[in-house]
Formats: C-alpha cells, sequence, structure tokens
C-alpha cells in the first residue's frame, strides 16, 4: 500500500514541478474537514475550466463603391454613398474590437484556470505528503 501512494506521489510532484505566477491569490480552496489542523484531513478543491468562446461571425467586410479610386486617391462618391460606406466600415470595426476584447478575455480566463490548476495540484501534493507521514508515525 505505502508503495502504491508513494508512485502516486511522485507523479504529483512531477505535475508540480510547473512554474507558479505568484502574484495571483491561489485559486484552490483548502479546508480541513475537522476542528484538528491535521494536515491529511486537508480537502482540495479542484477548479472549474471558463465556459468555451468561440468568435461570433463577423460583418462582411464592406465593398470599396466603384467611385473611389484608389490608386490616384480621388473619388466622384456622393456624401451619401461615403457616408454608407464609412458607417459599414466603423460597423465591422467595431465588431473586430468586440471579438479582440472577447478573445482577450477568454485567454486570461484559460491563463487563470492554469493557474488555479496548478495551485490545486500543489495543495493535492501536500495532502498526499502529510497523509503518508501520518501513516510513517
Amino acid at each position: 500500500m505505502k508503495t502504491i501512494v508513494a508512485v502516486g506521489i511522485l507523479t504529483l510532484v512531477a505535475g508540480a514541478a510547473v512554474a507558479q505566477d505568484k502574484t495571483t491569490e491561489p485559486a484552490a480552496i483548502v479546508a480541513s474537514s475537522s476542528s484538528t489542523s491535521d494536515p491529511a484531513a486537508q480537502v482540495c478543491t479542484a477548479p472549474s475550466a471558463p465556459t468555451p468562446w468561440s468568435p461570433e461571425a463577423l460583418p462582411a467586410k464592406p465593398g470599396i463603391p466603384s467611385c473611389l479610386n484608389l490608386k490616384t486617391h480621388t473619388s466622384t462618391c456622393s456624401k451619401t454613398v461615403l457616408d454608407r460606406y464609412n458607417a459599414a466600415v466603423e460597423t465591422r470595426n467595431n465588431a473586430l474590437s468586440k471579438q479582440a476584447t472577447q478573445g482577450n478575455d477568454y485567454v486570461d480566463a484559460l491563463n487563470h484556470y492554469t493557474r488555479a490548476v496548478n495551485d490545486y495540484n500543489n495543495c493535492e501534493v501536500h495532502r498526499i505528503n502529510a497523509a503518508v507521514q501520518a501513516l510513517n508515525k
């Protein structure tokens, strides 16, 4: 029995070798299951993964009005045509900006989750080590 536990500890310790960002709060919640301060009685709570995110479809890229000559940088477009084109470009740019913000937020949530998993792993390593030490007393 002790050999099996030791193999499990080596596996957990190997997983704990991942670098940890010390600037964030530990995400694994450690609570004592009894009124004693017995480390083997600690409970480590596994973190929950963030909800997966997928980008929404973007508005179509607006076509350049035929009254715009990009080679000579001239225009024969009416103000209405230019306003409509500029509004379509602005709509697409706003959608791109929103999508970039949501993507960055999702990456931040994934990074937080990764740190929380590492904290949980460390909590389990400490809990198992304490349990093994208690068995060896």
